[in-house]
């Protein structure tokens, strides 16, 4: 897991250029966290994804450009979920087949929960196509039957951008 998360973390970006896409500046500076299930009590919880949007201007102060959370869900549910909960600041982004994922190697299989292919959880601070940070959740396997919400929350990586 650490070991996953380090070689990401001096690796580029290059499986997932249409991600990169998002960015029409060069000089960008993302957040992107992965979920697993978007309406699941983690990922609603304030310490996930409504704390990006609660804590929006204190990344945009760490010099955080946009903020990206990307899924293996389609199109419909993230605009739902988005609906749901208003976000306005924090961008959704559909990986629809789990393509990026499967090539970011975060794909996991969760059909001994009923959900197939999905994402293990994790955040990264990307910068110019560079992922720069990645804290993935430990403990990654298919069909596990923990949750981990360790260091993918999002005072972590607030506490890693204060910190550089």
């Amino acid at each position: 897991d650490a070991q996953r998360a380090e070689t990401h973390n001096r690796g580029r970006l290059e499986t997932g250029r249409a991600y990169c896409r998002v960015n029409h500046t060069k000089r960008m500076r993302k957040l992107s966290q992965k979920l697993r299930v978007c309406f699941n009590k983690t990922m609603t919880d304030s310490s996930h994804l409504p704390g990006y949007e609660e804590l929006y201007d204190e990344f945009k102060a760490q010099g955080v450009d946009r903020i990206v959370c990307l899924s293996v869900n389609d199109a419909f549910v993230m605009f739902q979920w988005g609906k749901q909960l208003g976000a306005k600041n924090v961008f959704l982004l559909p990986d629809g087949n789990g393509e990026f994922t499967r090539k970011m190697g975060m794909l996991v299989e969760k059909q001994n929960l009923g959900f197939g292919m999905r994402s293990w959880r994790y955040s990264m601070y990307v910068e110019n196509g560079e992922i720069k940070k990645m804290f993935a959740e430990p403990g990654f396997e298919d069909n596990v039957d923990q949750d981990p919400f360790e260091v993918s929350d999002v005072q972590t990586m607030l506490d890693y951008l204060k910190s550089r």
